[in-house]
């Protein structure tokens, strides 16, 4: 069962902080939010109060101004985009004075909406498109318990897009198909556990994180469960809040992993074919032009350590 963010093409249903400290501004955007009865507007008081709210509590969207009082949005975007103040998907919605291309660049480069001053009466479609576009991981949820399932579901919607089931049986499945960022499941549960669940889809794809829920911080056979494949072992008893902070993190945390493991590897590729320029230059200086081929080539197809400092340091002609 696939479960996914509401459609609000017709009744925009969210909870939006709004940082703008100019009154004709801030009055303005109210008078069209007003227009959506789904949406309850928060307005921060001031730049320490905004920091306060985003830390905790939580929003559907975030819009502000260029300038909040002593913030500049730069400066705010980053911090919410690093995932040290919220999280880190927040849809922002930015009220700027740029020109089209301007605010287009700044747009891409933050992953937000942009809204132009004199185009006010646009919010309620730039919140709406920012919430529906926010960048979220799948999550594949994992529970017989169909009502803690929907619970969680709903609740970790906030950060992930979420496919539930309530049949491990169906887990291999699922994963195959919808290839999700991070697995969460249930330890117990009828015909097939977590640890079968696990050994499944370890088989499948041996570098997915699996997160196993369990009504203990560490079950009394972890040793085993660890060497089924499961990444972690979360504790049922947490607050949800918590869990789904862990769970960011754990996605974040092996999203780097792969980002420096396909960076070594380009390294390791690019210090191959440097020792083999180097290698061939040397060749063709003393009339060897074929062997000096088949060094170019060989460098292709051949694994080799990772390259030094030497290595990636282009002998001079």
């Amino acid at each position: 069962m696939s479960r996914g963010m509401k459609d609000q093409s017709k009744d925009l249903v969210a909870d939006v902080l709004i940082a703008v400290d100019e009154a004709p501004m801030a009055a303005a955007i109210a008078e069209q939010l007003r227009s959506r009865p789904g949406v309850r507007m928060i307005s921060a008081a001031s730049d320490d109060d905004l920091l306060h709210r985003l830390e905790s509590e939580r929003y559907d969207a975030l819009l502000i101004s260029e300038q909040f009082h002593g913030l500049i949005y730069q400066g705010l975007i980053s911090l919410i985009r690093s995932g040290d103040l919220c999280a880190p998907n927040l849809p922002i919605v930015l009220v700027a004075d740029l020109a089209i291309d301007g605010l287009e660049e700044v747009a891409q480069r933050y992953f937000v909406k942009g809204l132009k001053r004199s185009d006010l009466g646009a919010a309620p479609q730039a919140i709406e498109a920012a919430i529906n576009d926010r960048p979220r991981p799948l999550l594949l949820l994992i529970d017989d318990n169909d009502q803690y399932l929907s619970l969680l579901a709903e609740h970790l919607e906030q950060s992930f897009r979420v496919v539930t089931t309530s049949s491990p049986e169906t887990a291999g499945s699922i994963f195959t198909s919808e290839k999700p960022d991070i697995v969460v499941s249930d330890y117990s549960m009828p015909f097939r556990d977590g640890e079968g669940v696990a050994r499944e889809l370890r088989a499948i794809n041996p570098e997915t994180p699996i997160v196993i829920l369990t009504a203990h911080d560490t079950p009394r056979n972890h040793i085993a469960l660890t060497k089924a494949g499961i990444t972690r072992f979360l504790s049922k008893n947490m607050p949800l809040s918590t869990l789904e902070r862990e769970l960011r993190d754990l996605v974040l945390e092996y999203a780097i992993a792969r980002a420096s493991k396909a960076a070594a590897n380009e390294a390791s590729a690019t210090g191959r074919l440097v020792r083999a320029i180097n290698a061939a230059r040397r060749d063709l200086g003393v009339g060897r032009a074929a062997f000096a081929a088949e060094r170019l080539k060989g460098a292709l197809v051949r694994n080799a350590a990772p390259p030094t400092d030497d290595d990636l340091t282009i002998d001079d002609e």
